[in-house]
């Protein structure tokens, strides 16, 4: 009780004073946003995952639009000489292993720590 007694002393004048401001309308609060490290971390992390979420998303729409693609330069030739296998179609599912590589690492991510 005692340790309370400075604390009541100033009260009444502390509480005038929030009183007066807000009778004059001049009453203000100052707010850090993310002034916490863990704060901060967190959005490091959001945008990070947002980042690769967003990178794994255009791989794979890009490598099923290479895939989509007829023609282009083989990669290998028929032994016929009648077609082969298209590098476009090559890029395409490379990129969509890219793509899903991307993608797991984002929900591994997600699980593990949680949201």
């Amino acid at each position: 009780m005692l340790g309370l007694l400075p604390v009541l002393r100033r009260l009444p004048r502390r509480l005038d004073r929030i009183t007066t401001l807000l009778e004059r309308g001049t009453l203000t609060t100052g707010v850090r946003l993310l002034a916490d490290e863990r704060d901060r971390q967190f959005v490091r992390n959001m945008v990070g995952r947002a980042v690769l979420a967003l990178l794994g998303a255009a791989f794979g729409i890009i490598s099923v639009m290479l895939i989509g693609v007829h023609g282009g330069p083989l990669f290998r030739p028929s032994a016929a000489g009648t077609g082969g296998t298209s590098l476009f179609h090559v890029f395409g599912y490379v990129g969509l292993f890219f793509s899903l590589v991307l993608i797991l690492r984002v929900i591994i991510a997600i699980t593990r720590e949680g949201i």
